[in-house]
């Protein structure tokens, strides 16, 4: 509710400059979205922009990046070497995955809308992942500093996409009797992902306890109402 205005607003901007993004509009496969589009000029500046900028900011082939130790700490040779190893080593996955690609749709949310957010993950079955959330998906949080603390994301997921990513015995009974029903395929459903400052604290356990840490991450499955 909070964001009613912004959504509205940032909707406006995509149908005249960039009207792959669905906030406020739904549109059908197939459909075109470019009838709100008088003049391109908007739309191509901002593809230069994204390129521009991602050639400047991460040079494809180069380090853009370099781990380094504390300015307050002697670091003998052997483990110097060992930090430039890491920085060597951590290019080499990020480029391997689909970082570039989607660091272009953050340059673009930058661009036309302010905001923009991307996130990484590690499985075992794909490695390094990044995913990047279209505007009006996702709200950011912050503490009294005005710093970003926490995230809430909505994501939607088909029965299968739900099955995939969280496993059977984690999705809820509404999506595993979706998922063996073959009429409903394409049925989405809502998940929303919350990470933020942890609201309860046992000041008795150390605060590397899995479930003691500084922060805390949510996943909340709308339609049967469950969180993991």
């Amino acid at each position: 509710a909070a964001q009613s205005n912004s959504r509205t607003l940032w909707q406006d901007t995509a149908d005249f400059i960039y009207p792959y993004v669905n906030i406020t509009s739904t549109f059908d496969i197939g459909s075109p979205r470019t009838k709100d589009i008088f003049d391109i000029t908007p739309m191509l500046d901002a593809f230069d922009m994204v390129s521009g900028l991602k050639y400047v900011l991460v040079p494809v082939g180069q380090t853009f990046f370099a781990i380094k130790a504390s300015k307050d700490m002697r670091v003998p040779d052997n483990a110097q070497r060992y930090i430039s190893y890491v920085t060597e080593k951590t290019h080499e996955e990020i480029f391997k995955s689909n970082f570039v690609t989607e660091f272009d749709e953050v340059l673009r949310s930058l661009i036309i809308f302010g905001p923009a957010s991307i996130y990484s993950e590690w499985t075992q079955r794909t490695g390094l992942n990044y995913r990047t959330q279209v505007i009006g998906s996702y709200q950011l949080l912050e503490d009294c500093k005005k710093n970003v603390d926490g995230i809430i994301i909505t994501v939607s997921y088909t029965a299968r996409q739900a099955i995939q990513e969280f496993g059977e015995d984690k999705v809820g009974e509404c999506i595993l009797k979706a998922d063996k029903e073959p009429n409903r395929s394409n049925e989405l459903f809502e998940f929303i992902y919350i990470c933020r400052p942890r609201t309860k604290v046992n000041r008795k356990l150390s605060p590397r306890v899995s479930t003691n840490m500084p922060f805390e991450s949510l996943i909340v499955n709308v339609k049967d109402q469950e969180v993991t």
